[in-house]
């Protein structure tokens, strides 16, 4: 079954600089990532509307030929997400994407359109909503670190029963995919 990504193993003594990237909540309007997340999905995702954008999980995630090499097809628990590849020397590791679907029709194959992939290299970043089923393909040398933001709504999450999903009045058939 396809849930929302839980699924990477994180150092608990590895120093991080997350906490003070986006230290400040979503709802303080004038400072950290809400000043140009917010703008951004406002016009990628309207459908999230980025002015109810209040909470905000980050974290970094790494793939290494000794550690974790890959992430499986899921879906993120976010609205949005953001993820910036903080680089290194890396071959391999793409995310790949495979559209979005409603709860019922999750772990149905992607259509030819809905399928693409993104190279991560460092200082890119993408943006895309938390219920684009997505994964990464394996890294086949050395060692990519990214920054990884989920975005979230508690208006969205108050309105649709299973946020991270999307709008939940999708069927007909995901609204022809």
């Amino acid at each position: 079954m396809l849930l929302p990504c839980s699924t990477h193993r994180h150092d608990a003594d590895k120093p991080t600089i997350v906490s003070r990237l986006c230290r400040s909540s979503l709802r303080d309007r004038s400072t950290g990532c809400y000043t140009w997340l917010a703008p951004l999905t406002k016009w990628a995702f309207p459908e999230h509307d980025g002015s109810s954008l209040d909470h905000q999980h980050a974290f970094v995630v790494e793939y290494a030929e000794n550690g974790d090499t890959d992430l499986g097809f899921h879906v993120d628990d976010s609205e949005v997400t953001l993820n910036a590849c903080l680089g290194l020397s890396f071959e391999g590791a793409e995310v790949y994407f495979r559209g979005a679907r409603c709860d019922a029709h999750r772990e149905d194959p992607a259509n030819d359109a809905e399928a693409w992939q993104w190279q991560p290299a460092a200082g890119r970043a993408i943006l895309h909503a938390g219920a684009h089923r997505h994964g990464v393909h394996p890294l086949r040398s050395g060692r990519r670190v990214n920054l990884i933001v989920w975005a979230r709504s508690s208006r969205h999450r108050r309105l649709h029963r299973a946020p991270h999903e999307g709008p939940t009045t999708w069927c007909p058939r995901c609204e022809a995919a």
